[in-house]
C-alpha cells in the first residue's frame, strides 16, 4: 500500500490513533505535545521494550530529559504510564477514560505499533530521527535484543528518506561499536541484523572509508562472517580508490580468507593472486611479510578451489620467504610454521610425498610421525622420485649433541 493513496490512508489512520492516544493521557498532568508524543511512540516501536527498561529508554527522548533527575524520572514515569496504556498488547482494547490501566509485569514487552506499513510511516514523521536513533543506541540501558529490533525496523521502513538517513547515520557513525558488540554477542542475530543494514549503503563513500578504518582481523568469527566480508568488499573499494596499493594488497589479502569462510572460493581466489601481483609490483622488501601472507592465501585458495597444481608454486614461495623471515625476527615462526604445513599439503596433492613429509616436519609436526611416514614410503613400491638426501629421523635415532 504505496504511493498517495496508501500514505493518505495511514496519514488518517495514525491521526485516529493519536485522538485515541490523547484521551488517555493521565488527568492533571501537563499537556503532551505531538512531538514529544511522536518521538516517544518512536522508541517504543524501535526497541519493543519491557515494561521495566521503558521508563531508562525514554530519557533518549529530548522533551523528558533535563533538569533535576528527581523531575526527569517523574516526566518519564508519566510517559511510560501513558504508552504501557496505549500499547496493553495481546489485543486489549483501549480503556475508557474512567478506567485505570492495569500494571503490565515488569518483564513483560509492549508491543509496538504495527504492522510495518504504520511503523515506517510513524517514523518517518518523527523530528530529528536521526539524533533520536543515536540516542538510543548510546543508551546505557540499551540492550543487544534492542539494537536488533531497531536494525530491523529501521531496515524494512527505510524506502522512506527520513528513516534511511537515520539508519545510515547509525551504521556510519557508530560502526566500530556495532561490530565489537556483534563480536561480543555471536549467539544473537545482531551480525546478520547489521549484515543487512550496511548492504543497503555499499555506495556510501562515509561507510565505506570508517569500514576501512576498522581492526582487521583475519580469523572467521561466529556471527560475523557475512558481516566481514561486507565490511572487507567496502575497504578493499575504499582504498582502491584512493590509489594506496599496499594497504589495498592488505585489504585484498584480508578478504581473500573472509571469502572463503563463506564458501565464496573463486572469488577468493581472484582476491589473493590481485593481492600478491599487487606486493610483487612493490619495491623489493617493502613489505616483505605482506608478500609472504598474500602467497600464502594464494596458496590456501588455490588448494581449496581444488587447483592443487596452480597452488604449489606460490605456496613454496610462501614457506621459503616466511622462513627467511623467522630467522631474522622470531615473531614470525608462527606464520612460518603455517606456511610450511600449507606447502605440505601441496605437496601432498602433488604426490611429492617425500617433499610433503618434509615440510610437515619443518611445520613444527611431531618428528616421530614423519620419521614413520618416511619408513612407510621407502617400502612402498615404485617409490616416488623425490626422495631428499636428508630424511626425517626419529628421535631415538638422532645423534646426540657433544656437551
Amino acid at each position: 500500500m504505496r504511493g498517495e493513496a496508501g500514505d493518505g490512508l495511514i496519514d488518517r489512520f495514525l491521526a485516529r490513533e493519536h485522538g485515541q492516544w490523547a484521551r488517555v493521557w493521565p488527568a492533571g498532568q501537563e499537556p503532551l505535545d505531538d512531538v514529544t508524543a511522536r518521538q516517544a511512540v518512536a522508541v517504543v516501536t524501535l526497541t519493543a521494550p519491557t515494561t521495566a527498561e521503558l521508563p531508562g529508554l525514554l530519557t533518549t527522548v529530548p522533551a523528558l530529559r533535563g533538569g533535576t533527575p528527581g523531575a526527569t524520572r517523574i516526566r518519564t514515569q508519566h510517559m511510560a504510564a501513558w504508552l504501557e496504556t496505549i500499547f496493553p498488547g495481546d489485543d486489549q482494547p483501549l480503556p475508557d477514560l474512567a478506567d485505570q490501566p492495569m500494571p503490565k509485569p515488569a518483564t513483560d514487552p509492549l508491543t509496538p505499533l504495527g504492522p510495518d506499513l504504520v511503523a515506517e510511516r510513524l517514523l518517518a514523521g518523527t523530528d530529528e530521527l536521526g539524533a533520536l536513533v543515536l540516542a538510543v543506541h548510546d543508551h546505557e540501558g540499551r540492550t543487544t535484543r534492542h539494537l536488533v529490533r531497531m536494525l530491523d525496523i529501521l531496515r524494512s521502513s527505510s524506502s522512506r528518506e527520513p528513516v534511511r538517513s537515520a539508519l545510515r547515520s547509525l551504521v556510519t557513525r557508530r560502526i566500530g561499536s556495532l561490530v565489537a558488540e556483534a563480536a561480543e554477542a555471536p549467539g544473537t542475530r545482531l551480525g546478520d541484523a547489521l549484515n543487512a543494514a550496511v548492504t543497503l549503503f555499499t555506495a556510501d563513500r562515509r561507510l565505506a572509508e570508517a569500514a576501512a578504518a576498522l581492526p582487521v582481523r583475519r580469523d572467521a568469527r561466529l556471527g560475523l562472517r557475512a558481516l566481514d566480508v561486507t565490511l572487507g568488499e567496502l575497504a578493499v573499494r575504499h582504498l582502491r580508490a584512493r590509489r594506496e596499493p599496499l594497504a589495498l594488497a592488505w585489504a585484498l589479502s584480508v578478504l581473500s580468507a573472509r571469502l572463503v569462510a563463506v564458501g565464496r572460493v573463486g572469488e577468493a581466489v581472484v582476491a589473493a593472486a590481485e593481492s600478491a601481483d599487487l606486493f610483487a609490483a612493490a619495491p623489493p622488501y617493502e613489505d616483505a611479510a605482506g608478500h609472504a601472507e598474500a602467497l600464502y592465501d594464494l596458496s590456501a585458495c588455490l588448494l581449496f578451489a581444488g587447483e592443487s597444481g596452480r597452488a604449489l608454486r606460490p605456496a613454496q614461495e610462501a614457506a621459503a620467504r616466511y622462513r627467511i623471515l623467522a630467522e631474522e625476527d622470531p615473531r614470525h615462526t608462527e606464520q612460518a610454521a603455517r606456511a610450511h604445513h600449507n606447502l605440505a599439503c601441496a605437496l601432498l596433492e602433488a604426490d611429492r610425498l617425500y617433499e610433503a613429509v618434509a615440510a610437515f616436519a619443518a611445520s613444527g609436526g611431531d618428528p616421530d610421525v614423519a620419521a614413520n611416514l618416511t619408513d612407510i614410503l621407502s617400502v612402498l613400491p615404485d617409490p616416488t622420485p623425490d626422495r631428499p638426501a636428508h630424511l626425517p629421523q626419529r628421535t631415538a635415532d638422532r645423534p646426540t649433541p657433544l656437551p
